[in-house]
């Protein structure tokens, strides 16, 4: 943790005293201006009275004396009865008399709380400032969190009464007090832990003039140091509403008697400890402060208008930096409320608080602000009027100060991945900052970072040592990577500030070999003949269900000599591949199939394909027809019949047949007619596996061939066809006809 920031005690002073300093200027009374005089109506219990006291009922005002008393005789309604402290009347009594009864050879008084002013007509009391030592402390109950100690911090206890500390009572009270401001402890705790060491006194001032108070001065002197820390946390939003005040102790010291000329004042001074919290908080959060407190607390009474005379001192360090996430505006302060009983009724009383304040805000710059809040007041009750129409109640002091403020942090990345992380090379790396894991692609790691004052607002980035930067995607930082092993993944974020932290882990990239696949043909293929084949590959990644096609340029064939690649795809985009073949020779052979990944893993594989020769042509039938009627090899044909002609023919398997007609005569006179382009059918072979179709071709001789030579004698006709394919040479077969003339 950073080091606060200390305010000096000058400084602080003197804004204690801009604070405090509105105050009236102090003037000074001279005490015991009052001769004493008790009014006949004022009776004070004797020894008897006191020993016959039966029963004293303070709420109800009965008192039962168990026999009367010469004192008890001359009591009248109206008058006021007074005590000293005794058995049954512990903290003595100051009455005035309603009704007297007698029930038997008791004496039965009903009676009201009476004011000093109605048992004293004038007269002073002056008590000087009283010190607080451990054999004053009364019904003092074991506990571990209160010790009694001396000013070099040895433990005494209540045998030690012979021990004159001098300076007043010094305690230790360690306090561990988990507070519930909601019905529900789990929503918030806070725990205060320390120790508080004061010394205390009081001094009490009355000038009672003609049944009128005219001066009452009630002071009280504190010093107190308390070392504590606070911790908190808080689940949900806790509002408190109002200041929730716990009470850690309550301590009685022995009773005092003081006398206004015969008159006895009992009085009685307690001191309570509390703790008292303010805000609100949706926070967790530990911090601590160190005060020192020197105050005399006081008030006046002048029989016109109270005055403050308070006098003060403080200091203040900060002990422990505040570790604050979350919201809050929170005090938490221990309070020492010392006051005064007076025949254990209402007076005068105090309160100094002391604590520590914090404003946090989750994100916010500055995140937390630590304060030292000091509260001062003074006040008299006057409940049961024992001091007449008295009733004051002031604020002297209340201040709270800067401490320190949190300057501006650098982000903390609270999560990276652990250990070496495995990553499937094809899938790539993927990063999210603060991202819902949920919502993650496969493969992509979360990264959690929070700054103090900007909490989630945080800019981004990502490097592979061996691949560069990380690309973005709206919310996603992707990495394709190059190079598989080992890769140093470092994160970074940085704050609006510009404050930056890194973090880093590792990252292991594999892949598989790719996969390769054809389709070859499966039955024999005819030597010289070319074929077609498809093929593809895959990117071996086994922990893809589909692992991504390898492209066609990714992919190669190898044959050997004779045989011929005519053509193989190399498209960089395309993953569905062609290529084509021809083998010269017959035999078994080995294609070889090789695929490449973008990591430059390769695979190859095989496939077997089987050679034979090349089959003969065969032409299985040529035929001609004339007006409808087959005409036989050397057949005659008469001039002006239309002549067809149509053949079948078969080749190698799988070989691709072409075909040429022509027609000659035997006079030299005619050349041969290439009758190809009349023939609109390809002559076929149902014999044929492949490509033919099942079809005779015909071929119509157009215009009419037999006519008459010049010398009116006949002629023969030659009608040939050619048969060809790409592995034999070309195979002829004719057809001879005469053409003759009808005689006449």
């Amino acid at each position: 943790m950073k080091r606060i920031r200390w305010v000096s005690c000058l400084t602080l002073i003197l804004l204690f005293l801009a604070a405090c300093g509105n105050q009236e200027t102090k003037k000074s009374y001279e005490p015991g201006k009052y001769p004493t005089e008790i009014p006949e109506t004022t009776k004070i219990s004797d020894e008897a009275t006191r020993k016959n006291l039966a029963s004293f009922d303070q709420l109800s005002g009965l008192m039962r004396f168990s026999q009367t008393s010469a004192l008890l005789e001359s009591l009248k309604p109206n008058d006021v009865l007074v005590s000293e402290p005794s058995e049954l009347a512990p903290f003595g009594y100051l009455r005035k008399v309603k009704t007297i009864r007698k029930e038997g050879s008791e004496v039965v008084l009903e009676t009201s709380q009476a004011a000093l002013t109605e048992a004293v007509k004038t007269g002073s009391l002056n008590a000087e400032f009283v010190k607080l030592e451990p054999a004053a402390l009364q019904n003092l109950e074991p506990s571990e969190s209160l010790k009694i100690v001396d000013k070099s911090g040895r433990v005494l206890n209540q045998t030690n009464a012979n021990l004159q500390i001098g300076d007043g009572l010094f305690y230790e009270f360690g306090i561990d007090k988990t507070v519930c401001p909601t019905n529900d402890c789990n929503t918030m705790s806070v725990g205060l832990k320390g120790a508080l060491r004061f010394n205390a006194g009081y001094k009490i001032g009355i000038d009672i003039g003609f049944f009128s108070i005219d001066r009452f001065e009630a002071k009280m002197g504190i010093d107190q140091s308390i070392n504590a820390g606070i911790v908190g946390k808080v689940s949900g939003n806790v509002q408190l509403g109002e200041p929730k005040i716990y009470e850690l102790k309550r301590i009685p010291f022995a009773l005092r008697v003081f006398n206004i000329g015969p008159l006895p004042v009992v009085v009685q001074p307690f001191l309570v400890i509390n703790m008292r919290l303010d805000g609100k908080a949706n926070v967790s959060f530990s911090w601590g402060v160190q005060q020192t407190l020197a105050y005399e607390l006081g008030t006046l009474y002048d029989g016109d208008k109270w005055h403050d005379i308070s006098q003060e001192g403080f200091n203040f360090s900060p002990n422990l930096s505040p570790d604050v996430k979350g919201n809050a505006k929170l005090k938490v302060l221990t309070e020492v409320e010392p006051y005064i009983k007076f025949y254990d009724s209402a007076g005068p009383y105090f309160g100094l608080a002391g604590g520590v304040s914090i404003d946090a805000a989750h994100p916010r710059t500055p995140s937390w602000i630590l304060g030292a809040v000091i509260q001062c007041r003074v006040g008299v009750r006057a409940d049961f009027k024992i001091l007449g129409n008295l009733d004051y109640s002031a604020q002297v002091c209340s201040k709270e100060f800067e401490i320190s403020r949190q300057a501006n942090r650098p982000p903390i990345i609270s999560q990276v991945p652990q250990g070496t992380n495995q990553v499937v090379a094809i899938k790539g790396v993927g990063l999210f900052l603060n991202g819902n894991s949920a919502s993650f692609p496969s493969g992509s790691f979360q990264i959690k970072a929070d700054d103090p004052e900007d909490g989630e607002d945080l800019s981004f980035s990502a490097s592979s040592d061996k691949d560069g930067v990380f690309s973005q995607d709206g919310d996603l930082f992707k990495l394709a990577p190059k190079t598989l092993g080992i890769h140093a993944i470092t994160v970074k974020v940085t704050d609006t500030a510009g404050l930056s932290t890194s973090s880093s882990f590792l990252i292991n990239v594999t892949a598989g070999k790719p996969t390769v696949d054809a389709k070859v043909p499966t039955t024999t293929v005819i030597a010289g003949t070319q074929v077609s084949v498809s093929y593809s590959g895959q990117n071996g990644d086994s922990l893809e269900l589909f692992p991504p096609a390898l492209s066609c340029n990714q992919l190669s064939w190898s044959v050997s000599s004779p045989d011929e690649i005519l053509s193989q795809s190399s498209s960089t985009t395309q993953t569905k591949c062609l290529a084509s073949f021809r083998f010269n020779t017959p035999g078994a052979r080995l294609l070889e199939l090789t695929g490449t990944d973008n990591w430059g893993q390769k695979t190859s594989k095989s496939f077997a394909v089987s050679i034979q020769d090349a089959g003969p042509i065969v032409i299985t039938y040529l035929k001609a027809k004339c007006n409808g009627i087959e005409v036989a090899e050397g057949g005659d044909c008469q001039f002006g019949q239309k002549v067809y002609a149509s053949a079948r023919a078969t080749g190698p398997e799988g070989a691709s047949l072409s075909y040429t007609w022509l027609l000659e005569n035997n006079k030299a006179t005619a050349p041969a007619i290439d009758l190809q382009e009349d023939i609109t059918v390809p002559i076929g072979d149902a014999t044929t596996s492949v490509s033919l179709p099942r079809k005779i071709g015909v071929v119509e001789i157009n215009p009419n061939l037999c006519i008459l030579t010049p010398d009116s004698q006949d002629f023969y006709n030659t009608l040939t066809l050619i048969v060809a394919d790409s592995v034999n040479p070309p195979f002829s077969q004719s057809f001879h006809f005469s053409c003759s003339v009808p005689p006449k």
